[in-house]
């Protein structure tokens, strides 16, 4: 990309993002929905895992624009803003109490916990939900 492409400031590209957004140029096929979804909010974790995933996919659907949220069909009410807001203010709290080695981490044992469930539901025959067409 050009220097002369890149937006000068943060809120020069924010400016630019938010039109292109809502611009007409932006769709989604039913199968890119479909995807998106599985791919953001269906990641195959272990029964312990799942309580993190679930206030982890809460901060994600939080972070998303409201264009993105509605073209994904993704349901976000004054509750679900909440509780975003609440997990955040929590997990920023909690910050100075965690290792270091915990905040920089390593997702290898995640990468892997993802790819063992997935690997056990296949072997019952039940993949991850969305995939199974």
């Amino acid at each position: 990309m050009p220097p002369d492409a890149v937006p000068a400031t943060y809120a020069c590209f924010r400016d630019y993002l938010d039109s292109f957004l809502e611009g007409a140029y932006v769709y989604l096929t039913d199968e890119a929905r479909c995807m998106g979804r599985v791919v953001a909010f269906e990641i195959p974790m272990a029964a312990p895992m799942q309580p993190a995933k679930r206030v982890h996919d809460l901060i994600k659907l939080g972070s998303l624009p409201a264009r993105v949220r509605s073209l994904y069909r993704l349901r976000y009410t004054p509750a679900h803003a909440a509780a975003v807001t609440h997990a955040v203010r929590t997990a920023r709290s909690a910050r100075p109490l965690v290792p270091g080695a915990i905040i920089r981490g390593r997702n290898r044992a995640f990468f892997d916990a993802v790819a063992q469930t997935e690997a056990a539901r296949l072997a019952r025959g039940r993949p991850t939900p969305g995939l199974a067409a």
